[in-house]
């Protein structure tokens, strides 16, 4: 797994308040750990087979007698107040035109009702502009990165 020469951060102390890529759980978005707002991107994913003891296991069922887990590693950046301030105000505008869905409560649970009809005109307008937006973020991994955690 890469870890960075950064400190690990118990994923315990990391809260995620919304996230900008997902796949099977969130990829990269912001979060707060300490108090402080930082960026996190995943950087890497381990699976691992364990097999099931025999009192988990069911005769009658044909499944594999494991079961895969997954972690992954996220890296942490303090980001610039400029980027800062850009990725929440295009967060926000994302949260006008597309929904809320990308958003975690407070006790850690993501809205989910909060999603517009993703073939309206706000959303198609949206979307029409974010690619180049993205492509222009850019981040100094070696110089903004102050610690990893993993998610297991």
């Amino acid at each position: 797994m890469t870890k960075p020469h950064a400190p690990q951060i118990p994923e315990s102390e990391v809260r995620i308040l919304w996230y900008d890529n997902y796949y099977d759980g969130p990829l990269v978005g912001l979060c707060i750990v300490r108090g402080e707002k930082l960026w996190f991107e995943m950087e890497d994913e381990k699976h691992e087979k364990v097999y099931l003891t025999d009192e988990l296991l069911d005769p009658d069922d044909d499944e594999p007698d494991f079961d895969v887990h997954r972690t992954r590693v996220f890296h942490l950046y303090r980001l610039t107040r400029e980027q800062l301030r850009d990725k929440e105000e295009k967060h926000d505008a994302f949260r006008e035109h597309v929904g809320w869905h990308c958003d975690f409560s407070l006790d850690g649970k993501r809205y989910k009702s909060f999603h517009k009809n993703i073939d309206s005109e706000d959303c198609k307008e949206y979307y029409a502009g974010v690619e180049a937006s993205r492509q222009q973020f850019k981040i100094d991994k070696e110089e903004q990165i102050v610690g990893y955690f993993e998610e297991k």
